[in-house]
Formats: structure tokens, C-alpha cells, sequence
């Protein structure tokens, strides 16, 4: 859980046994574990991640790159690589072991509302405000298919463990399947 003071709250399902953690970047605006849960991402509204590891109960890694808020965060399955999807239509991919940026990628007129990573990381499938789902094949950040269909905002996306298939869902009420060979 992330609150509007920055703090992130750790609690194991059926306790009520729960540690706040003060977080570094303001606000909690999006909040992503990877795959084995020993790893989180978090990201706030001044537009900084956190790379928190979970056993230990700390921020790892602050990562900042100059940008609007964080409004969506994934974080493939192995931890090593994040996303940041920004209230600005921008996006950071980072490998948050390094703490180096992969790829900033230009690619919506309007915010980012949701982003989601393939499981080997090589595919990034990121909603938008502007009603377009954009599809991304990292690491170099490249453009690989714009989707729309949707009327009005994308609220939601997924991408299959093979990522051949893109799930989105829409402010207009409906939820899409969309088939993505290649």
C-alpha cells in the first residue's frame, strides 16, 4: 500500500501485522513487485522510483530522471528491469540493479494511465489518456505498434506470458483483446 505522505505500508496477507516505510519520492502515485515478490518498485509525484527490497524491509535504489509525475510502474519478473510511465505522455525504462536508464520513450500526446512488461522483458505495452495503447520492444526503446480502438482514455493494460496477446480496458467500457504477432 503507498499513501499520500510518501510511506509504503508492507503487510502479509491474513495479518494484520504491518510495517510503514517512509519512502523518498513524495506522494505514492504507483506501486509494482516483481515476479518473486522480494523486490518493489515505487513511484511518487515528484516524479522519482524507489527500489525497495521487500525481506529487508529498505529503499535499495532512488532513481530520478527529470519528469513529470509517476503515474504507472511494472517491474519484470526477475526485478532487474522497471518501467515509468509519467502524467507527461513519457516513459523510463531503467535496470534498477545499475540504476541506469534503458530507453526514454516519446510516444503519447497525453498521460500515461498504466504499463505493463513481458515477462522476459522484451516487449512494453503502455496505456495513455490519448486512447492509444503503444507497444514497445526494449532494451532500445523502439516503437513497435500504436493500438487504438478504444473510445476516450485506456485505463488498463496487460501483456500474456508470451506476449503475443495485449489486453486493454477503456474508459469507454470496454475491455479489448488484441492479437500482436511477432
Amino acid at each position: 500500500l503507498g499513501d499520500g505522505r510518501g510511506r509504503v505500508t508492507l503487510r502479509a496477507v491474513g495479518s494484520q501485522d504491518a510495517s510503514a516505510l517512509p519512502g523518498p519520492h513524495g506522494q505514492v502515485t504507483a506501486l509494482a513487485f516483481s515476479g518473486d515478490a522480494n523486490r518493489l518498485l515505487s513511484g511518487g509525484a515528484k516524479g522519482a522510483l524507489a527500489v525497495w527490497d521487500v525481506r529487508q524491509r529498505r529503499v535499495t535504489r532512488i532513481l530520478t530522471a527529470s519528469g513529470a509525475k509517476v503515474t504507472a510502474v511494472a517491474l519484470r519478473g526477475d526485478g532487474r528491469v522497471g518501467v515509468a510511465g509519467r502524467a507527461d505522455g513519457s516513459l523510463v525504462a531503467w535496470d534498477v540493479v545499475s540504476g541506469r536508464p534503458v530507453a526514454r520513450l516519446a510516444g503519447h500526446e497525453q498521460g500515461v494511465r498504466d504499463v505493463a512488461l513481458h515477462a522476459g522483458g522484451a516487449r512494453l505495452a503502455s496505456a495513455s489518456s490519448d486512447g492509444t495503447v503503444a507497444l514497445w520492444r526494449l532494451p532500445g526503446g523502439t516503437l513497435e505498434r500504436r493500438l487504438q480502438g478504444h473510445q476516450g482514455a485506456v485505463n488498463a493494460v496487460d501483456l500474456s506470458e508470451d506476449g503475443r496477446l495485449v489486453l486493454t480496458g477503456g474508459a469507454d467500457r470496454t475491455a479489448r483483446l488484441w492479437t500482436v504477432v511477432g
